[in-house]
């Protein structure tokens, strides 16, 4: 489920070629609705024409910054063995001069459930966090890939 166009049709081909890899006979829903992201009615509607035992819908949670601070590579309060002139020196160093820093993230978390057609239960469900989704194209194939398997160690698919 996403207005972006090219995401969603990014998301559902690689989804759709590694299920397809497994035996099941997917669809992505940009081929059928290519120019806006189906509704609740357009989907239904499908289901019933069709035979559709199941729908996957990936949701978006959240797009957040979140900033990560590194330690610096000076050891803070390590002294080995024992106390020496140097270990103190460098640790009591490090206090005064902090060389760890900071870098801003954004995390994109998505929820991605598997509906049955007939009863509109979930028979599969589970979610993830992407880290700063610069190259989108990598992030997918990396996270439908990491989707499969999961589905496959659940037994949703062989």
């Amino acid at each position: 489920m996403s207005d972006n166009l090219r995401v969603r049709r990014i998301f559902e081909d690689d989804m759709v070629k590694q299920l397809q890899a497994h035996g099941v006979n997917a669809i992505p829903s940009s081929q059928v609705f290519p120019n806006k992201l189906p509704s609740k009615e357009d989907v239904a509607s499908y289901v019933s024409k069709h035979t559709v035992q199941t729908v996957f819908i990936a949701k978006l949670i959240n797009i957040e910054d979140k900033e990560v601070r590194y330690p610096g590579g000076s050891g803070y309060g390590y002294y080995g063995r024992g106390v020496s002139f140097n270990s103190y020196y460098n640790t009591s160093y490090s206090y005064i001069y902090d060389d760890s820093y900071s870098v801003s993230y954004e995390f994109v978390n998505v929820e991605f459930t598997l509906f049955d057609t007939q009863s509109h239960n979930p028979i599969w469900s589970t979610s993830s966090e992407s880290v700063d989704p610069s190259n989108m194209n990598n992030i997918i194939d990396e996270l439908t890939g990491i989707l499969v398997t999961n589905m496959k160690d659940n037994n949703v698919i062989r």
